[in-house]
């Protein structure tokens, strides 16, 4: 199994224009590989999501369904923007590989119905292997009720 090691972003821009729409960062992601990955040279994906977080950090809950995993949250007390999602996919090689990935933020897109003076850019990545677990919610449907 990988261990995410470190998430680290970098060429985050001082400052963001409203209404300037997308800026792109780099994020380094330091991964080690177990013993059996590196036999194996297993597959996986590492998918990095941008939040502007504002207050307690939100509970994650990650779908994992190899490339097309999502993931959405449970609010504690504000509502934190996604500005970025992003996967690239990996193969285990080496115990330790390092992973620059550019990931593109909307920092510039906001809510008019909310103030802004910050954004509080944080970083969750998540490593999903190709041999694993799969889930996935169906379409919501509306159904009637009788009484």
């Amino acid at each position: 199994m990988a261990k995410i090691k470190s998430v680290i972003p970098v060429n985050i821009p001082s400052k963001v224009v409203v209404g300037s729409g997308a800026s792109k960062i780099v994020v380094h992601t330091a991964i080690e590989f177990h013993s059996i990955d590196l036999k194996l040279e297993m597959e996986y994906l590492l998918y990095l999501y941008a939040y502007d977080v504002r207050g307690k950090t939100d509970v994650q809950i990650l779908l994992n369904n190899w490339d097309e995993s999502s993931i959405a949250s449970i609010p504690q007390e504000t509502e934190d923007d996604v500005l970025g999602k992003t996967s690239t996919k990996i193969i285990a090689r080496t115990k330790d590989q390092n992973v620059e990935t550019s990931v593109i933020l909307k920092m510039g897109s906001i809510d008019s119905a909310k103030h802004y003076e910050y954004r509080y850019l944080r970083i969750f990545a998540e490593i999903i292997p190709a041999i694993g677990q799969a889930s996935k919610w169906s379409e919501t449907l509306q159904i009637d009720v009788e009484h």
